[in-house]
């Protein structure tokens, strides 16, 4: 990646005039220009790699990079195991409470 943003920097150039955010220097210009384009490869081949090899494509990308539909299911996943886990506690102290309020009464035979 870094010699095809090498490669595409030098045979792009640099205008005449650089802009001001380049400080005026050709070989900064360039170096932005290396360093745009190896992030937008990365991007690029990391959801191509993705896609083609595991068959999944990015569910959200942000500043923190990319999250996978698998990464969403396996959390889901685990979170709703903890709800289950907590509601089955629950339901079992509200029994015990029930049996020690209100006691059951065995049937009479």
């Amino acid at each position: 990646m870094f010699a095809l943003a090498v490669t595409v920097a030098i045979r792009t150039g640099a205008p005449r005039q650089p802009p001001s955010w380049a400080l005026r220097s050709s070989l900064i210009y360039l170096l932005e220009l290396v360093l745009a384009t190896v992030g937008a490869l990365y991007a690029l081949l990391t959801v191509a790699i993705h896609t083609v090899v595991r068959g999944a494509i990015p569910t959200t990308i942000s500043k923190a990079g990319f999250t996978w539909a698998q990464e969403v299911t396996k959390a889901a996943d685990e979170k709703l195991a903890n709800l289950q886990k907590q509601a089955k506690s629950l339901r079992e102290d509200l029994t015990e409470r029930a049996e020690q309020i209100a006691p059951r009464r065995e049937k009479p035979s």
